[in-house]
């Protein structure tokens, strides 16, 4: 309790200032001050104790909010499932480029779950119904932080050793007799993914196949942010590569997607208009992480005039979800998983 409301003092001080950056910890950034967003209104406008814009509840992410554990979106329905936000890491003050907090936030499952690991005990819920925050302490799962060290970084085998391979940030020569190369940190892929934060293509995060000698790898784990970790024990590293992060977060957003593809199978075909119209559109329009389909958009009204006698067919409908998806999440790369799944 003590930790939310100190929180929420400070909170208040710098969003009245606009922030002082001479103090530490920071002030949260402009577009995280008190702004709630039409994308975030989405799965707010229910709730009974106001809407929300501080840095527990923003997002520019297609106003997203995912559990860092399992991956699922909690905000994908309206309205949103509870979710339970970290206030130690909201007091640590720290925001990635967009203005997000760097937060955990874990969905109720995961919150009861030890195996979701970590290191700070106050944590608030967001009551998904009413928007109502409530101090919690998480008494399971709780970790310790550890930095990671020399003995924590994975040595590229000696089979990978090619002639004349540099190390991609200081260009010296690696090899297995002198300069030792090095892989991802915190990396489960087989074989190893590189040293390098990944390279984004069409698809999204790929393993750019390039390794670093040591001290270069160490530099670069600084300079991310990347170099503690949270374990029950010391170098019992989770899952810290970047590409399987990505991988894992793809995988989730699959998942999603299926599933709306599973509802469109539940229909049948050619669809008519009216329900289309009166009990499909507002079914979706509560249920997806979208932006809201409207019945009325031009789009839509020429969609419904090309199909024979104003019945829609499976093809029609599909293509109404994925620009609805699309529009919301502007990613390339979820583009191409949206065009793969949602059929």
């Amino acid at each position: 309790q003590k930790a939310w409301e100190d929180y929420l003092t400070w909170l208040e001080r710098e969003t009245v200032r606009g922030g002082d950056t001479q103090e530490r910890p920071p002030a949260p950034p402009p577009q995280a001050r008190q702004k709630v967003t039409p994308q975030m209104d989405r799965w707010q406008k229910s709730w009974t104790a106001g809407k929300c814009g501080r840095p527990c509840c923003f997002s520019s992410h297609c106003a997203s909010h995912r559990c860092s554990a399992c991956g699922q979106s909690v905000t994908a329905k309206t309205p949103p499932l509870n979710r339970y936000v970290c206030v130690g890491c909201l007091r640590e003050a720290k925001f990635d480029e967009s203005g997000n907090a760097v937060a955990m936030e874990l969905c109720h499952q995961c919150f009861q779950n030890g195996d979701a690991l970590h290191d700070h005990s106050a944590f608030v819920l967001v009551e998904g119904s009413s928007g109502v925050h409530l101090p919690v302490d998480r008494t399971h799962g709780i970790a310790q932080r550890f930095v990671i060290s020399r003995g924590n970084l994975e040595e590229l085998p000696l089979e990978s050793y090619a002639p004349e391979m540099d190390c991609f940030c200081c260009m010296q020569e690696l090899s297995a007799d002198s300069r030792r190369g090095f892989t991802a940190v915190g990396c489960v892929a087989s074989p190893r993914h590189g040293a390098q934060q990944g390279l984004f293509q069409g698809d999204g995060l790929v393993d750019g196949k390039l390794y670093a000698c040591e001290e270069c790898t160490m530099k670069m784990l600084q300079h991310a942010g990347r170099l503690e970790y949270c374990a029950r024990e010391e170098n019992a590293l989770p899952v810290m590569c970047p590409v399987c992060q990505f991988e894992a977060e793809r995988a989730a957003w699959k998942l999603q997607f299926a599933s709306i593809s599973a509802r469109i199978d539940e229909e049948s075909f050619p669809m008519n208009r009216s329900r289309f119209v009166s009990q499909i559109i507002p079914e979706l329009n509560e249920s997806v992480e979208m932006t809201p389909i409207d019945v009325k958009s031009e789009s839509v009204c020429s969609l419904l005039a090309k199909e024979q006698e104003g019945r829609l067919s499976r093809e029609g409908l599909s293509s109404v979800i994925r620009n609805a998806l699309k529009s919301l999440h502007p990613q390339r790369w979820l583009h191409q998983l949206i065009d793969e799944v949602v059929r």
